[in-house]
C-alpha cells in the first residue's frame, strides 16, 4: 500500500440540509410505485483548514416527470494534511484516492438518504423506498477544482 493509498484520519465535521422539496402526492404511495433518481454531486474544497465537502443533490421525480421530493445536503469532512492531494501542476485542483472518494461519498450519500426518509414520515411518502445508489458512477473522473 502506497502513502497515497492510505487513508488519511478523517471527520465528518458537519452536515447541512442546504434544500428540502416535499411535495406529497394526495394519496399515499404504494410500495411498488417507480419512480426516477435523479443524483447531482458538487465537492467544495478549503486546503487552509483541511476541508473537503460533498454536496449530494437527490431528487426523485415521478411517471409524469415531476419532482415529488429533493433534497440538497453539504458534509464536512476534515482530512488530515489534505494538501498532499494537491496537483503539482499549479492547476488548483486536488487528486484524492479512490477510496478515500468513494468512502466520502457512500458517507453523503447516505446520510442525504437518511434525512429524506426522515423529513418524509408521516406524509404521504413515508412508504418511499430509496433504491442503493452506485457511487461508483457519481465519482469525478477529473482532478476536482478548486479556488
Amino acid at each position: 500500500m502506497t502513502v497515497k493509498d492510505k487513508l488519511p484520519k478523517l471527520q465528518l465535521k458537519s452536515v447541512k440540509t442546504i434544500d428540502l422539496s416535499i411535495i406529497s402526492p394526495k394519496v399515499k404511495l404504494k410500495t411498488k410505485v417507480e419512480f426516477t433518481v435523479n443524483i447531482k454531486t458538487e465537492f467544495l474544497v478549503n486546503i487552509d483548514k483541511n476541508v473537503f465537502a460533498i454536496r449530494p443533490t437527490i431528487s426523485l421525480i415521478d411517471s409524469a416527470k415531476k419532482i415529488i421530493t429533493s433534497i440538497k445536503t453539504e458534509n464536512y469532512f476534515e482530512i488530515e494534511d489534505l494538501n498532499q492531494y494537491l496537483k503539482k501542476d499549479d492547476s488548483n485542483s486536488i487528486e484524492l484516492p479512490e477510496s478515500l472518494l468513494s468512502a466520502l461519498m457512500n458517507i453523503s450519500i447516505g446520510t442525504a438518504r437518511g434525512i429524506l426518509l426522515a423529513k418524509v414520515g408521516g406524509t404521504a411518502l413515508d412508504q418511499l423506498v430509496l433504491p442503493i445508489i452506485p457511487t461508483k458512477s457519481l465519482m469525478p473522473v477529473k482532478p476536482i477544482k478548486f479556488k
